[in-house]
């Protein structure tokens, strides 16, 4: 894999693992990731398109792109981007006040624009997916116990989620090119517990199916075959994937998913670190010695995050 460059960058480190038949990697001879401290004014990286553009927060709080020109642009307001697509559309969570937050797409040719319009005064909103048609997923909150799922089409029409009996806040973290929108619903009752759902418009709310021994889950990536992500939880808590033809894979370590990209790669944390778990491999640590948060995946396997001391990390595989 070719090393993209960014600018000021340097290395920090490397990590070596050795892949296996069937991980999409070359299984003759042992693996690198570089690990560099991206240093391009965007100090926290949280999404990354296949073309190498990231985006995320500024050392200024306001929510920031790297374009594949090299340009920083700054999108003029406070915020993060947590999701974009390849042809730059940003899913943009952006914060006016302590009391006031929009959910917002931006893009080069209209700028922002603001989804929540016409949702009264969100005290939050978290823009957590995007697909290339431009549909946004994410959830608003109108009080400081209950959240809201949406969906946003490329017209801007919001879609409130159904809402699960006894469920007191529902999000929607993720949505594929197919309109499947995965995410948890939080109970308060019979027990309180989570679950992990899939909706689609036309199809409505499921529930994910939870393994033996399990009482909770949640879902946090979904890619274009319909394989999600997330976690389950009872007597343990462990990392998941929901495959489209129905098996229930369990990867023996708890933690929390962030990203998936369509090979299947799994990004996220565990404890204070961040994870790689690629199939008929495992899972590789991406720790560079202090606290470390990843932000997202692309197709090439190219990860970004940030850690303490570093102005944005970039780990690529080769």
């Amino acid at each position: 894999m070719k090393t993209i460059a960014y600018l000021g960058s340097c290395l920090v480190g490397w990590l070596a693992f050795t892949a296996t038949a069937g991980s999409g990697l070359s299984s003759a001879a042992e693996h690198s990731i570089s690990i560099v401290d991206a240093g391009f004014g965007v100090p926290y990286p949280t999404a990354i398109n296949n073309r190498g553009e990231m985006a995320g927060q500024g050392s200024d709080l306001r929510a920031t792109l790297l374009d594949s020109t090299g340009e920083v642009i700054t999108l003029g307001v406070y915020g993060d981007v947590y999701a974009m697509t390849d042809s730059g559309l940003l899913a943009v969570s952006v914060w006016v006040n302590e009391d006031v937050a929009h959910c917002a797409l931006w893009s080069r040719q209209r700028g922002l624009t603001v989804l929540t319009e016409g949702l009264g005064t969100p005290i939050s909103c978290l823009a957590w997916g995007i697909n290339s048609r431009g549909e946004v997923v994410g959830a608003v909150g109108d009080s400081p116990a209950s959240n809201g799922a949406y969906f946003w089409d490329a017209e801007g029409r919001a879609v409130r989620l159904p809402d699960l009996a006894g469920a007191y806040r529902t999000d929607a973290y993720d949505i594929n090119e197919h309109g499947e929108v995965v995410g948890v619903a939080y109970l308060s009752s019979p027990t309180s517990t989570a679950r992990a759902f899939r909706w689609t418009e036309s199809s409505g709310l499921s529930l994910l199916p939870l393994p033996a021994g399990a009482t909770g889950s949640s879902a946090t990536a979904i890619n274009n075959r319909g394989d999600i992500a997330g976690s389950v939880f009872g007597s343990q808590s462990m990392l998941t994937l929901w495959r489209a033809n129905g098996e229930i894979v369990t990867i023996q370590h708890h933690g929390s998913v962030r990203d998936m990209n369509q090979r299947g790669w799994i990004v996220g944390r565990v404890e204070n670190s961040a994870f790689l778990w690629i199939p008929e491999v495992g899972i590789v640590d991406l720790s560079v010695g202090v606290q470390s948060v990843v932000g997202s995946i692309n197709d090439r396997g190219v990860v970004v995050g940030f850690a303490e001391g570093h102005d944005g990390i970039v780990w690529t595989i080769k």
